[in-house]
């Protein structure tokens, strides 16, 4: 049960890497041009990474929810008290599924408000220095993408974290019984 909590975390941290361009292509004297990077322009808009991150949640909840299933499997070979904790963790799920659905579903509205903020910065600071805007360096360190994607992993950590809460108590009652 450990092994698979753990696997599940490294797992669930691996899908949040930010989008990159895909590999350089061989073309002669221009291979050194991207063939296909991704353009800056397309990021210019908050609905791709809104519904990126949807995507991303649907299949955290896939998984998530494959691994508290498995989780009550094991306890229901255990103690009474496990088996007890397994339907009243089945039962719990079941009640109060549908709300955190719709809670869940609200965080993309959080992080077009991060995307504002660093877009609305980005903008007021070209402004200000009169420069005009690069957007091949929106993604690099110190790019208004960059700090927009750094919120998107912060955000999906912290929502990691608490929804292994349900499947990481399990583990701990198995523990505590084992005791």
């Amino acid at each position: 049960m450990e092994e698979a909590c753990h696997g599940l975390r490294a797992e669930l941290d691996a899908l949040i890497v930010p989008r990159s361009p895909p590999a350089r292509a061989v073309r002669g004297r221009m291979a050194s041009v991207p063939a296909d990077a991704i353009d800056p322009q397309s990021e210019a808009d908050f609905a791709p990474h809104g519904q990126r991150y949807l995507g991303l949640q649907k299949q955290m909840e896939t998984r998530l929810g494959a691994a508290r299933a498995q989780m009550r499997q094991w306890l229901a070979k255990g103690s009474p008290a496990l088996r007890q904790l397994a339907v009243l963790d089945g039962v719990l799920e079941q009640m109060l599924g549908a709300r955190e659905q719709r809670l869940w579903a609200l965080l993309p509205t959080c992080l077009e408000g991060r995307w504002v903020h660093w877009r609305g910065l980005h903008a007021r600071q070209l402004e200000a220095s009169g420069q005009e805007d690069a957007p091949r360096g929106w993604r690099q360190p110190g790019g208004w993408l960059f700090a927009f994607e750094q919120d998107v992993r912060a955000l999906w950590m912290a929502e990691v974290q608490l929804r292994l809460q349900p499947v990481m108590g399990l583990l701990d009652a198995a523990r505590n019984e084992n005791r």
